[in-house]
């Protein structure tokens, strides 16, 4: 992760070469990253090697072969090596200086990026990889805090540990080259690591930036290392669009993942993969205010802190200089260093794993509240509440919300009016759209800034949440004495399917995969919104089917029965694949959740958890008093929420990891995403919480 910019200490170098050193970065198992600034007042990331490495006749001969190889990496989006004297007392080299933050600070800080952002920031590193392998060299630790966002595209730093021709070379000191969770399975194997290991390592990136978790879970070293070589990928909450090409990336065999060129061709303009040309600039709104508000608050990065402004006649280069403070300088060309070996508290020359970037915070301790909402506080128990574009959509009795998911500041309020009816209190939401129901009209409201861009003022929508995927979004709505099902375009309103059949009794609409679910009494229904036909049927002996959810090849529902309920799972063609009942005799409330390869279902006082593909029980947690019928789940941490309490439980065993005591009734259910545990109370307050 990324450190603050740090005073130099007693014992420091003063100058290293014709650098003349403003500060720490950071330090690590073969030595220590400073902030230079050379005579002309160009900055670098200067890396000197530790002392006792220097001395080492073959290190030194491994260096010179190395910095020579990485010296020849010229591409618009990697931070290249712009000096170097290994043959110095200590060996150094300089790197470029980057105006940015990590991947890993933004993801944290946003969350989760839009499909379309995560394949135009796929197809910068691509280009990336493809100078740096012509190079001769294979980076061997691509992660997210190795990539660095400017307003021009992605930086990749900290290349060149390894060249082709050797690739075993910096790993004899002893020290291990990789990132558990992004390493290639081929460097946990000791085979011979090649560029295909960097494209693995691209697809776990791709995975992280569009989920905010990597694709082999968290937990030890051991653990993440372990599923890497021989479990699936986690794939099943990668939004369909990109999940061909993720999975394409991480194959365990080297040689069926796609080469760079096929990647750079595959997300090109004319590619299978290829993104829309956005419209303001390639970041995430979010990630791109805050690296302008660092912008335009930026101070020159030099030994005194205090240093004025820079004038408006600086250069833009210049200007950004000191934006990054406490961020992107400390992420300038050492993670390597540290991913290498460890901090100064740590023993050298062992490997320092990254978990899953995440808050600073302890885990059930407030980030931050959101009051924008008092006194529009729901006095029910139902709504979810909606994470994307950087935002947390949440509604109130009248008004849906927006605020950023980073610090809880206003972003918009779409108010409904007072003859509008009812706010239906669940938000589907698009990479660019926000759709809710009001009264009997689905309106479409920009995600960025919370005006209107349509309105379906004709087709008497059901007091149901809409469900949306890519530009799609369906619901319900109504014809006479006829339950209707909808699927129409989130971006125009052009409806794009509509169905009575058989949906006398339907209650919800879910879109997975290109896939319309729905239900009517015991029957789930499957529908395809491209060609309006339904795909197949599934029957079963519930009196009603729940909301469903999908996972991979699965979907997932609760019935309820004459004679008690119990949990599906059936294929996504139709056919059964198990169904089980709660062990202790509980009766379920809400629909399941899927996390990873466990199911969740709430009974009335009790959380249950069931193995995903076999249905086999894994535990059952009480509360001793009733709980809100939807939990959430994530980074593996399960939340539920129980009166005024926020309660998360380990995911793997369902003991208890913390508890946040809101002082008021949770009203919509809890929802994880990414680092953080969002909740509303019946004031209308919204809280986050560090997961």
């Amino acid at each position: 992760m990324v450190e603050a910019l740090k005073a130099l200490r007693a014992g420091d170098p003063e100058q290293v070469g014709p650098y003349r050193l403003v500060g720490r970065l950071g330090s690590g198992g073969m030595g220590s990253v400073f902030l230079g600034r050379s005579r002309g007042g160009r900055m670098a990331a200067v890396k000197v090697v530790r002392p006792d490495l220097a001395e080492d006749p073959q290190f030194r001969r491994r260096f010179v072969r190395e910095v020579t190889a990485i010296q020849r990496v010229n591409g618009a989006f990697t931070a290249g090596v712009v000096d170097a004297d290994p043959d110095a007392t200590p060996p150094w080299l300089a790197t470029v200086y980057v105006p940015g933050m990590a991947l890993s600070e933004a993801v944290a800080a946003h969350g989760p990026w839009p499909p379309g952002r995560v394949l135009t920031l796929g197809s910068g590193l691509a280009e990336a990889l493809g100078a740096i392998h012509a190079a001769g060299v294979v980076h061997r630790d691509l992660k997210p805090s190795n990539i660095l966002l400017a307003h021009d595209g992605p930086r990749v730093i900290d290349f060149g540990i390894s060249v082709v021709s050797d690739a075993s070379a910096l790993t004899q000191t002893g020290v291990m080259v990789g990132t558990p969770g992004f390493m290639s399975p081929e460097q946990l194997t000791d085979d011979r690591v090649s560029p295909a290991s960097d494209v693995f390592s691209l697809g776990a990136v791709l995975a992280y930036a569009a989920t905010g978790a990597g694709p082999f879970g968290t937990g030890s070293a051991h653990g993440l290392h372990y599923r890497t070589v021989h479990e699936r990928p986690g794939l099943e909450h990668l939004p369909p669009g990109l999940r061909p090409l993720v999975e394409h990336c991480l194959a365990k065999d080297p040689g069926q993942r796609p080469t760079v060129a096929e990647l750079m061709h595959h997300l090109s303009g004319a590619g299978a993969y290829a993104a829309p040309p956005p419209a303001h600039g390639w970041l995430p709104e979010p990630v791109a205010r805050t690296l302008q508000l660092k912008a335009s608050t930026a101070q020159f990065i030099d030994t005194p802190p205090s240093t004025a402004l820079p004038s408006s006649r600086m250069t833009r280069r210049r200007a950004l200089l000191g934006l990054v403070g406490a961020t992107a300088a400390a992420g300038i060309g050492y993670g390597v260093w540290r991913s290498s070996g460890t901090d100064d508290d740590m023993d050298a020359g062992t490997s320092a794993p990254e978990e899953t970037p995440t808050v600073p915070q302890r885990p059930g301790t407030p980030r931050w509240k959101s009051t924008v909402a008092a006194g529009d506080g729901r006095d029910d128990a139902d709504g979810a509440l909606a994470v994307a574009n950087g935002m947390v959509y949440f509604p109130g009795r009248k008004s849906l919300y927006a605020v950023s998911a980073d610090q809880g500041g206003d972003q918009w309020t779409h108010t409904t009016g007072a003859t509008d009816g009812t706010l239906v209190p669940t938000p589907a939401v698009t990479d660019d759209t926000v759709c809710v129901v009001v009264g009997d009209v689905l309106r479409a409201l920009h995600a960025a800034t919370g005006e209107r861009k349509w309105a379906s003022s004709e087709l008497d929508v059901a007091d149901a949440a809409p469900s949306a995927s890519d530009d799609t979004v369906c619901f319900l709505g109504g014809s006479g004495s006829s339950t209707v099902l909808y699927a129409v375009s989130a971006s125009t309103g052009k409806i794009l399917l509509e169905t009575s059949a058989d949906l006398e009794y339907a209650e919800s609409a879910r879109i997975a995969d290109s896939t319309v679910y729905t239900s009517s009494g015991g029957a789930l229904y499957a529908y395809d919104p491209a060609t309006g036909k339904r795909t197949w049927k599934h029957l079963t002996s519930a009196v009603r089917i729940s909301d469903v959810a999908v996972a991979g090849d699965s979907v997932y529902f609760t019935v309820f029965g004459e004679n008690g309920t119990s949990v599906s799972a059936v294929s996504t063609g139709g056919q059964e694949k198990w169904l089980t009942a709660a062990e202790d005799g509980g009766a379920f409330q809400g629909p399941p959740v899927v996390s990873g390869d466990t199911v969740y279902v709430c009974g009335r006082t009790t959380l249950y958890a069931w193995d995903a593909k076999t249905g086999a029980p894994k535990w059952n947690t009480p509360f001793g008093t009733e709980i809100h019928p939807a939990p959430s789940a994530g980074n593996g941490t399960v939340c539920v929420a129980a009166g005024t309490t926020l309660h998360a439980l380990h995911a793997a065993t369902g003991k208890k990891k913390w508890d946040f005591p809101a002082g008021e009734q949770l009203r919509t259910g809890p929802l994880v995403s990414g680092p953080t545990a969002y909740a509303t109370g019946a004031s209308g307050t919204l809280y986050a919480i560090t997961a």
